[in-house]
């Protein structure tokens, strides 16, 4: 799927597809690396979500959003907030001690099936274990998914 880099979930990886910037911002992204085809993985955000650090060539960037949203990416996996109706396995869950008990009392962990029913601006309604649950936005983000092909 193709989403900006700053989309990326934290300990994910994805291949730079290209970068919507005006040349001079593009010239200071090669510079550091940021090139057509090259892997980055998000290594850790800033309490407040920005700035973000990047993996790419061996060395940790630190970026903005405002500039990491000019990189488009492809990768097999992103947060739940992004995902559209279908079906995907979740990869991993990014969160804390309260979050994970939560999403285990859901019955959400690494490798459950869920299928997302419907989208909307505050959350996703999903299909886990033949019930349907409400995932708000926030939590949404910190569920790290993968597309499932169609069968």
């Amino acid at each position: 799927m193709k989403i900006t880099l700053s989309q990326l979930p934290i300990g994910v990886d994805g291949t730079i597809v290209e970068i919507n910037a005006p040349h001079e911002l593009r010239e200071r992204l090669y510079g550091m690396g940021f090139i057509k085809g090259q892997r980055v993985k998000t290594i850790r955000r800033a309490p407040l979500r920005d700035p973000v650090v990047y993996l790419i060539k061996g060395s940790e960037i630190s970026l903005r959003e405002e500039l990491s949203s000019k990189i488009v990416i492809e990768s097999r996996f992103f947060s739940l907030d992004l995902a559209i109706p279908g079906e995907y396995v979740v990869d991993s869950l990014v969160g804390g001690r309260r979050f994970l008990e939560k999403m285990r009392f859901i019955g959400i962990s690494k490798g459950s099936r869920i299928r997302v029913v419907k989208s909307l601006s505050r959350g996703k309604y999903i299909r886990i274990n033949n019930n349907d649950v409400f995932i708000p936005y926030r939590q949404a983000m910190r569920i790290v998914v993968e597309e499932l092909p169609n069968e």
